[in-house]
């Protein structure tokens, strides 16, 4: 990553420094290197607009301090050494998740993949009802806006109308005027000046009621648009990270797919514990990826541990409790001091069902648990 993917703006009033999109992992480091280096950060949010350079920016941070720290080469520095260490780390993160990947099972590889393409299908089907929602409140939003400048132009039409029929009594009243000089043997002067006053009194009171009518009106337009607006940011925010999360799952998506070429290096152990099972425990049915899922992700305590507490269930020592959001009969047991969950379930002929599972797999075991048949 090179200076020119990022860029401090100094050409106006604030300072701001501009990330792009690929920065998204580093945006928390970032502001906390700048704090320690006495940079204030007094603003940060996605970037709606073009820079001073032309480009449009995914974040921008305000920054604020004393001149000497607010240099383009002091806060390119403080970049740099993020990105320096994030790669640090990344590196060696691969490097050790390289040395612990062995060779999946072609069926736990499946079940992961099953499981990852159930949640980039319920990701891509979230964003797209979003961006339909959305649509229909901006049509909502277009339509109140037109009936509320119609209803307020008709407003003003009428205090228009109002304002020339004022014109037309005082012009009137300038008449009736003359009249009353010409009337003071029939008629007093004081009731002629009462009646004018009260035709304005009243024509006051109708206009200053329906300016009140019409700032009403426009401050329930304002209040709307200033709440979709609202609206509207938090549901781009939420596409956008629904985005971010779509471009995980695919990834993680072709690993799985990768490793569904390698050979596979733990059909041996498997055959062994299977068989040791079967003869320990001949009424017990393991289904989906159970054993495979055991041997690649638990220790061989751990393996034991398990297999003990399946012992116990099948013997009527532990009771477990029920699967919430499934009526096909299934319990789970686990201990917070562990890292897997047994889902188990007694069919008639005696027999039990066993799922073996690990911890960060519950909410694709339940869904496929909820497609089970109950026997």
């Amino acid at each position: 990553m090179s200076d020119a993917k990022w860029y401090y703006d100094e050409q106006g009033y604030f300072k701001y420094l501009l990330l792009p999109r690929s920065f998204e992992g580093y945006y928390d480091e970032i502001e906390k290197a700048l704090l320690s280096k006495g940079i204030q950060v007094t603003k940060k949010n996605y970037s709606f607009r073009p820079a001073s350079d032309g480009i449009q920016y995914n974040w921008y941070f305000r920054v604020e301090g004393e001149s000497n720290i607010l240099s383009k080469t002091k806060i390119n520095a403080v970049v740099r050494a993020v990105l320096k260490k994030k790669q640090r780390l990344t590196k060696t993160s691969l490097q050790e998740e390289k040395k612990q990947d062995i060779a999946l099972p072609q069926e736990a590889i499946q079940k992961k993949a099953d499981d990852t393409s159930q949640s980039l299908k319920e990701s891509l089907n979230r964003i797209e009802t979003i961006e339909k929602e959305l649509f229909l409140r901006n049509i909502e939003v277009e339509t109140l806006k037109a009936k509320y400048q119609k209803e307020i132009a008709s407003k003003n039409n009428k205090m228009k109308e109002l304002e020339i029929s004022l014109r037309s009594s005082k012009e009137e009243n300038d008449v009736l005027n003359s009249k009353i000089q010409e009337r003071l043997e029939s008629q007093t002067k004081d009731k002629l000046e009462s009646e004018y006053k009260a035709i304005i009194e009243n024509k006051d009171k109708e206009i200053f009621n329906f300016k009140i009518e019409i700032e009403k009106k426009e401050k329930e337009l304002n209040d709307y648009i200033s709440e979709f607006d609202n609206e509207l940011k938090q549901r781009e925010m939420e596409i956008a990270h629904l985005r971010q999360e779509k471009c995980r799952l695919q990834n993680d998506n072709t690993t799985i797919f990768d490793k569904m070429h390698k050979d596979s290096s733990l059909s041996d152990r498997k055959n062994l514990v299977t068989s040791i099972i079967e003869v320990l425990m001949p009424n017990v049915i393991f289904v989906r990826s159970s054993i495979e899922m055991a041997l690649i992700e638990l220790s061989d305590q751990e393996i034991i541990n398990a297999i003990k507490s399946i012992h116990n269930i099948i013997n009527n020592q532990i009771d477990g409790w029920r699967v919430e959001g499934q009526n096909k009969g299934w319990k789970e047991y686990h201990s917070k001091a562990v890292k897997w969950r047994v889902y188990f379930r007694q069919l008639q002929n005696e027999q039990y069902e066993v799922l073996l599972s690990g911890k960060d797999s519950q909410e694709g075991d339940i869904q496929w648990m909820k497609r089970t048949v109950i026997k």
